[in-house]
């Protein structure tokens, strides 16, 4: 099917995404566009994920095997864009936790 691209302070919502990585949004270097009704945060140093509505997985289009509990809370009908940050410091240890490919 047609990808949909995410726009500003919206979240994505309908089919699945077919084979391949997401079409996520990377950044760029501000050339003085007009920001006004964007969305903005602080940048977190953590594991970019995207999930379509059954998988969760990297911006290149890798599974991450989390656990089911934690599956279980995320939304089926909306495509959600983020990072998975383990808290201030902690990068490290998130990445190792991502790469283990454990469920657990």
């Amino acid at each position: 099917g047609a990808k949909r691209k995410a726009r500003p302070g919206k979240a994505v919502a309908g089919g699945k995404v077919s084979g391949g990585p997401p079409g996520v949004l990377l950044a760029h270097r501000w050339t003085g566009e007009n920001i006004r009704g964007w969305w903005m945060s602080e940048k977190l140093d953590g594991v970019r994920a995207y999930w379509d509505g059954t998988r969760l997985m990297s911006r290149n289009g890798n599974t991450f095997h989390a656990p089911d509990w934690f599956l279980e809370g995320l939304p089926k009908d909306l495509h959600l864009d983020g990072e998975m940050f383990g808290g201030r410091q902690k990068f490290q240890e998130t990445i190792s936790i991502v790469r283990s490919g454990s469920k657990s």
